[in-house]
Order: C-alpha cells, then structure tokens, then sequence
C-alpha cells in the first residue's frame, strides 16, 4: 500500500501550535525522527527541532482573540495489517475559518499523518499540512531543505524501487507498487486492507485505490527524489511492516497556457506498508490480481507533495 501527500509552497508564514507533540517513543529511529510539515516554505521542522523550535501549523498569521475555527470535512482512517497494529496514518480535508470584521475567511486545506503504536497510546511520527495549488516554476528553487537521514540503506533502495514508476510516470509498473480496492472494502471497515490514496500539489490531483489505474498522476511531469529522511515504525527493521518517506522533491513541469515550463521544489510524504503476498482465493473473480512471482509483496503508500 502506498499513500502518498505533496505540497506546492503557499504564501505567508506559519502559525506556532498551542500544544507540544508528544514524540517521545522507540518505536521509530532516532537517526530519522519525527517531522513536521507545514504549508510554508520554510515550514518544516524534524527530529529534535520538533520540541526545540516552535511547531507550524495555520498559514497566516493572525492577530491574538481573532476567531479561528478548524472543521474537519473528510477524515480517511487506516490501521496497518500487522497483527501488533504498529501505526494508523490519516488524510482529511480541512476548513480554517477566520472571522474579521462579521465576516468568516475559509481556507481550504489538506492534512496527512502517520502515527506510531506505542503501549496505550498513539505517537504522531509526521505530519504533513498543506494547500492545493498548480506548481508553478520557479529561477531557482525554493524552500527550505531537509537532511538527509535514512535507518537503513537496503530500505532506502527499496522505497526508491517502488517509488519510481509513480515518479517517473511508468504506467506499465504502477499496477505492480499500488493496491486497489474495486469493491469499496475499504470504506467502512478499518480492518480491511488499506488501498493506496496519493494527493498530489494540484487541488485535483487525488486519487484512490478504487479509481481507474489510468488516472494515476502526482505532477503533470517528472519528479526527482532530492532531501530524504527514511525510516521505519516498530522495534527492528526486520519485524517491520511500516516504512515512511518524508522529503523535497524537485518536479520538471512543461510548458501549460499561461505558465513557462521549468522546475519547482515539492514536499512529499510517503506511508508504506509491507503486506504478504495474496492467496488467489482472497479475491472474487472480477478482482485484478497481482502475480507473486512477478511483484512480490505489495505496498500500501499514503503520500502526498
């Protein structure tokens, strides 16, 4: 399974957050961390910046006692397969209502996250907040950079392999690194396998496990792989079944009307999750089926730019 979340940058600078998260957990490298993405081109913060910077959260700023109101609109929920139920990651869409004047500002948004089973309690491991807007090219790139970290890199090599069919537009390998859910299992029932869900920069550019396989796309171009952080959740990498990719991406776009061609900087964060392969008799009959021998385990992947 594969979700996967990315962000063009908007203007405006972040909103701190009221609370600090609580991170503290060994259910994820250290090396790596947790991190924090906001809809700012300076608003990312990981590992122990989290509790040593203030958090982003909102877009703008806004005046103390103004009215302020968040609404969520479409809460998406899912449990890893494991039978530990190591992590849940989510999406929603947002509403950040401000009221100025007798009259309420919304601004649409988009929210993604995976969090971390830890005992009794649940540890956000990222976060990812953002507004859909069309990349635009840029002289140069902005935003701010990530370090690199990675926990393991034979794990690393592998997101990449599962990666590059949907950053480079390979349609003939998608259907091997997405899981589908024809049939809306998925929908009410958190038991059930999660299908793949990717939202990219562009407020359209979503897409679901139980859409058509032809409309898989996160940018209308190509996107490179550039800072990373990559680790996993749980105890050992050999027992884990969830992996997570948080990092900047530069996309080539072409030319469109009104807008020149070029490169943009991107934010992106991917959930994986590593699944057996299917029995054949897990499947109705009209249910496309992923060949062992060819694709190996699946992947789940929650992401977006």
């Amino acid at each position: 399974m594969l979700f996967f979340t990315a962000s063009a940058f908007a203007a405006g600078s972040g909103r701190p957050r009221s609370e600090e998260p609580d991170t503290d957990t060994q259910r994820i490298d250290p090396r790596v961390g947790p991190s924090r993405i906001g809809v700012g081109p300076n608003d990312v913060l990981f590992g122990d910046q989290i509790k040593s910077h203030p958090a982003v959260r909102w877009p703008l700023d806004v005046t103390a006692g103004t009215p302020t109101a968040v609404r969520s609109k479409h809460l998406d929920v899912h449990l890893a397969s494991d039978r530990s139920v190591s992590a849940a990651w989510v999406a929603d869409e947002l509403s950040w209502r401000v009221t100025l004047c007798g009259r309420t500002a919304v601004i649409p948004l988009r929210f993604s996250a995976l969090y971390a089973h830890d005992g009794d309690r649940w540890v956000e491991v990222f976060e990812h907040l953002s507004f859909g807007d069309t990349p635009h090219a840029t002289p140069e790139l902005v935003g701010s950079r990530v370090r690199t970290s990675v926990s393991s890199r034979p794990l690393a090599d592998d997101l990449s392999r599962t990666l590059s069919p949907l950053l480079y537009r390979e349609s003939d390998r998608i259907p091997n690194v997405v899981a589908t859910d024809p049939h809306h299992l998925a929908d009410d029932d958190v038991e059930q396998p999660a299908p793949t869900f990717l939202l990219g920069p562009d407020p359209d550019s979503e897409w679901h496990g139980a859409d058509d396989l032809s409309r898989v796309q996160l940018v209308d171009g190509k996107l490179d792989p550039d800072d990373r952080r990559i680790g996993f959740v749980g105890p050992s990498l050999d027992t884990a079944t969830i992996a997570y990719w948080v990092g900047n991406f530069v996309a080539t776009i072409g030319d469109r009307p009104g807008m020149k061609g070029g490169r943009v900087r991107l934010r992106g964060t991917f959930v994986f999750e590593k699944r057996p392969r299917c029995k054949a008799d897990e499947f109705p009959a009209d249910v496309p089926r992923a060949d062992p021998a060819r694709d190996g385990p699946r992947r789940h992947d929650a992401s977006h730019p």
